[in-house]
């Protein structure tokens, strides 16, 4: 007779030292996507935890009258971290997030001859990641979770794209900055904050 209804936060001098493997999702400014993640427990308080997530964005950004710039993105990030549960059920956590992120920047619009001009790019960015989150335990060993809020701060990273002459001569002329200033400006400005990411997974 266990019911979703009677999900009660479980406090953590009561909880039990579980692994834990599920499935993440999230939506925000960057793009949306998903992943897995898994815990590996060091009692009630303390884990450790990795998580592998895709995403995907597409992001324009209106320049002048008749042109927009525009990027899109595949990213596949691998973060390690450790998490601390210093409250009833929120935690706090921190570690590494791994991004590779590669896709299209240029311009687009009537006022640009061919329709569109642009150029492949490849990005690689090591970041710190601290988070703070809820989680509840459910019936059938089940929980769910939500990162409330996090930031991830770049600490290193390479950007690479294909020579594109009239990419350049645009992005100079109407932003004032190369293309691998803007997606430099781009990836790690988005990259930066992030919230709302579901997590629902197993106990074991």
């Amino acid at each position: 007779e266990e019911s979703w209804s009677k999900i009660d936060p479980v406090p953590v001098a009561t909880a039990p030292t579980q692994h834990q493997l599920g499935v993440i999702g999230v939506v925000n400014y960057f793009g949306s996507g998903g992943g897995i993640e898994y815990l590996y427990p060091f009692g009630p308080k303390f884990s450790i935890g990795t998580s592998l997530l895709h995403t995907q964005a597409n992001l324009d950004d209106n320049a002048s009258d008749g042109v927009t710039e525009f990027l899109t993105a595949q990213s596949n990030s691998l973060r390690v971290y450790a998490r601390y549960l210093p409250f009833w059920f929120l935690y706090a956590g921190a570690g590494l997030n791994f991004d590779l992120i590669k896709g299209n920047y240029g311009w687009k619009g009537a006022a640009i001859t061919s329709g569109e001009i642009k150029t492949a790019y490849s990005a690689k960015i090591l970041a710190l990641d601290v988070f703070i989150g809820s989680e509840w335990k459910g019936p059938w060993s089940t929980y769910v979770g939500i990162d409330w809020l996090g930031v991830a701060l770049p600490l290193s990273g390479n950007i690479d794209y294909d020579a594109a002459p009239d990419v350049e001569l645009t992005s100079k002329a109407l932003k004032g900055k190369t293309p691998n200033q803007r997606l430099d400006e781009e990836t790690t400005a988005q990259l930066r904050l992030y919230y709302l990411n579901l997590r629902v997974g197993m106990v074991f």
